[in-house]
């Protein structure tokens, strides 16, 4: 069973869902759909459409979480930024010099291509890595941008034919991001900003999206439902009517040979919320 499994999309973690050789139960609130990244084809499903979903809603109706409350609060620098020529002849130096670091890992490996040189092994590996890390940020705008080129470049078929113009693309395109990495042992720059808030306001939040596709679980609800729409039992859950003890036992029945665990079905029991009638 894994927690987080929209991680399962990305390279270092898809590693550790395909290791094992078993059944796996992912959970996750933010399941990912997109072409290249796709939570449900690793279960096997249709994009959009979970094996089970537990909302938002039902789990404010349920005591577990609380409704949201937005707030909308803007910085000034939020609303105007703040420009190059604000910051101190050090930190400019010191936010300068992440670029420089990276332009000359790829100049040397330029040369080193150029030349013939062994070293370039070494370079190879250290821009690789540099794309690796820049791949831990997919929810910066400008590294989501360049998205395409970061995975590229950590293949290895992208190093059989490289040349010197497909590097100089990497330096240029890459070159405004690496400051955008967290490195372990980076010397920490310090920056004294002051900044003030503006007016807060709270505001209406219609809903929130997570990749789960409603419509099309409902579809699948009533596909399993399907074949078992005409009997009694079914039909008096689909009309709110009371349910006779037989009436559960029948519906156990269709659960079990649905596939679901015997011991689930202990949460729908009479015990935990069903109606049932006294009639015989």
């Amino acid at each position: 069973m894994i927690d987080e499994a929209h991680r399962s999309v990305y390279r270092k973690y898809k590693a550790i869902f395909e290791y094992f050789d078993s059944l796996l139960v992912g959970l996750t609130a933010t399941p990912k759909d997109e072409v290249d990244r796709d939570t449900y084809r690793l279960f096997d499903l249709q994009t959009g459409v979970p094996t089970d979903n537990y909302n938002l809603d039902e789990a404010v109706k349920d005591g577990f979480l609380l409704p949201p409350k937005a707030v909308s609060l803007t910085t000034d620098f939020l609303d105007r930024g703040i420009r190059y020529d604000q910051l101190s002849d050090e930190e400019k130096e010191a936010w300068d010099a992440l670029e420089w670091q990276f332009d000359l890992v790829v100049f040397r490996a330029e040369l080193a291509l150029l030349h013939v040189d062994p070293a370039f092994n070494d370079l190879r590996t250290r821009i690789t890595e540099i794309a690796s890390l820049l791949e831990e940020l997919p929810n910066v705008p400008t590294v989501a941008a360049e998205m395409e080129l970061i995975l590229e470049i950590q293949t290895d078929e992208f190093w059989q034919d490289i040349t010197l113009p497909m590097l100089e693309t990497v330096r240029r395109r890459l070159r405004a991001l690496v400051k955008l990495i967290e490195y372990k042992k980076r010397t920490l720059v310090y920056s004294d900003f002051e900044d003030s808030a503006g007016a807060a306001a709270n505001v209406m939040v219609p809903g929130i999206p997570v990749g789960t596709d409603m419509d099309a679980f409902r579809r699948k609800a009533r596909l399993f439902l399907k074949p078992h729409e005409n009997q009694m039992a079914v039909l008096k859950v689909k009309r709110n009517q009371p349910l006779t003890p037989t009436d559960l036992k029948e519906l156990e029945r269709i659960f079990l040979e649905a596939g679901v665990d015997e011991t689930a079905l202990e949460r729908y029991r009479p015990k935990a919320g069903f109606r049932v009638s006294s009639a015989p």
